[in-house]
């Protein structure tokens, strides 16, 4: 993540969801973590994400928590498929990125990262340096092949970026 945020030329820091309440297109920022687990992250994807939610989560049923794009929903099936949502974000225009990592899981956000990390070139070809994203990736057998077995379950970013 330091490279990239290097590319974006901003010297790299790492805080706490609860430690940092800045403003947000000064620098590249790097938010990672569910919208249950991470503030910052729900307050992202409602304002530059509002066609993409998360359903609540639900003590007596953990595993049912879903990413909803529109008319599609990526539920968890605990160890067998997984879900992050992967976006980039320019908040205004002239505003350095937003990268936005937010995962039904620990594992799966971790696997958001090792995706963009190792595919960033290619998410660059794609998207351009200007452009935003917004994707929904599936970590396939978390349980058996970790945080490695990440691809793309679909581009949602007509969809996630629609009011």
């Amino acid at each position: 993540m330091a490279s990239i945020a290097s590319d974006g030329g901003t010297a790299f820091q790492i805080f706490q969801p609860d430690q940092f309440q800045g403003g947000i297109g000064g620098r590249v920022e790097f938010c990672i973590g569910g919208p249950f687990a991470n503030g910052r992250t729900a307050g992202h994807i409602t304002t530059y994400l509002p066609g993409a939610s998360f359903t609540p989560y639900n003590r007596d049923q953990p595993d049912s928590i879903a990413i909803v794009a529109g008319s599609s929903e990526f539920v968890r099936e605990p160890g067998l498929r997984e879900y992050v949502i992967l976006a980039r974000v320019f908040p205004s225009p002239h505003a350095r990125p937003l990268f936005l990592i937010a995962g039904q899981t620990g594992i799966t956000n971790l696997a958001g990262a090792h995706f963009l990390r190792c595919q960033f070139e290619e998410l660059r070809r794609t998207y351009g340096a200007e452009r935003a994203f917004c994707l929904v990736l599936r970590v396939d057998r978390p349980d058996v092949y970790g945080h490695e077995s990440v691809h793309i379950a679909s581009d949602v970013t007509g969809t996630a970026f629609a009011s």
